[in-house]
């Protein structure tokens, strides 16, 4: 795939065309596994005799979609920025956010600290109700942050390791 984005984009396609379309099958990938789950847990609750709504169980797997887009929104503006430090930024997010909810109760950090973590903002969806006012936050910085590395994107020069 070396030295094919180069011809692409020198053709009169916008740069952020081709960023848009890359970031919405990765966003769609990303739904779709969260339905997916949903429906995976369902059908293996219902294969042990226990009980669950089907719809319950999608929206389970669908509450986790905007925290996960989140990140999707992170790699997408280290992309668009510091193309290099793409998997280091995303992933170093996901650890660093996994560490904070794992272990920031036990050693009573800070509410401004856990706030870091996407994970402290998703609610356990069915045992409680979903919260559209933290989905739809979680989906603004979503937004914003694949917007800012599409703008990233389209000023940089592209550059391979």
């Amino acid at each position: 795939a070396h030295g094919r984005l180069e011809t692409l984009l020198a053709l009169p396609l916008p740069r952020w065309r081709w960023f848009a379309a890359q970031a919405a099958v990765a966003a769609g990938m990303i739904l779709a596994g969260g339905l997916v789950a949903g429906a995976s847990a369902w059908a293996g609750t219902v294969a042990s005799g226990e009980q669950l709504e089907f719809a319950d169980a999608i929206a389970a797997g669908a509450n986790v979609v905007p925290g996960a887009l989140v990140v999707l929104g992170l790699g997408l503006l280290a992309f668009g920025t510091v193309p290099r430090a793409t998997a280091v930024v995303a992933y170093g997010y996901v650890g660093a956010a996994f560490i904070l909810e794992v272990f920031g109760s036990v050693l009573d950090l800070p509410a401004a600290l856990l706030g870091l973590s996407v994970f402290h903002h998703v609610p356990l969806v069915p045992a409680v109700d979903a919260q559209p006012a933290t989905t739809a936050a979680l989906l603004a910085v979503a937004l914003t942050t694949g917007v800012l590395g599409a703008l990233g994107f389209a000023r940089r020069d592209l550059t391979f390791a």
